[in-house]
């Protein structure tokens, strides 16, 4: 449920920063799939290292 959450957020920033108009890798259903799931690890990365 979580990463299904993630990947439709993804979806939303990715257009309305104008990629998903403009870009084929952000229609990109395995790319976007791929920061949905790596998103926590990435999170905890940044975290770890304070640049959040």
């Amino acid at each position: 449920m979580n990463k299904n959450i993630r990947h439709e957020l993804i979806h939303v920033f990715l257009f309305e920063s104008g990629l998903g108009e403009n870009s084929q890798w952000a229609q990109n259903e395995e790319m976007v799939d791929w920061f949905a799931r790596q998103f926590p690890k990435l999170l905890k990365a940044f975290q770890a290292v304070s640049a959040i």
